[in-house]
């Protein structure tokens, strides 16, 4: 219920608010709330791990928050703009299927037929939804 409200409201802000600006929001809004829930038990841990992290691990962090995070929430918003909010979540079940193949390609994770056999099944849903 959340995401559908997340997305309902995500593209009537749209109308008015840029992409950019509604993604820095909603980043802020979304860290927040995670710190009021496991910042008062968890912070000194994870400010420990973090001054621990190396160099390269701060980097993949960085490169995590900027590739994953921010440019994916850009990109569904942009199309959010641009397709009714039905169709750019159903495009959402796409996900695992990238993740898939990009782990595929990336970390040389090998691609099984039950990966092929979900991937096509979320494949098809999608263009089932999206059928006219």
């Amino acid at each position: 219920m959340s995401w559908v409200g997340y997305v309902l409201c995500f593209k009537h802000l749209l109308r008015r608010h840029s992409v950019t600006q509604l993604t820095t929001h909603a980043a802020l809004v979304g860290s927040a709330a995670l710190f009021l829930v496991t910042g008062w038990t968890h912070a000194s841990t994870v400010a420990r791990q973090a001054l621990a992290m190396s160099a390269l691990a701060w980097v993949l962090v960085i490169a995590m928050a900027l590739l994953v995070t921010i440019a994916s929430n850009q990109l569904f918003a942009y199309g959010l703009q641009r397709v009714p909010a039905g169709v750019a979540t159903a495009y959402s079940y796409l996900i695992p299927v990238f993740a898939a193949a990009g782990a595929w390609l990336f970390l040389g994770e090998p691609i099984t037929k039950a990966v092929v056999v979900c991937g096509a099944i979320i494949a098809v849903g999608v263009y089932m939804i999206n059928r006219d």
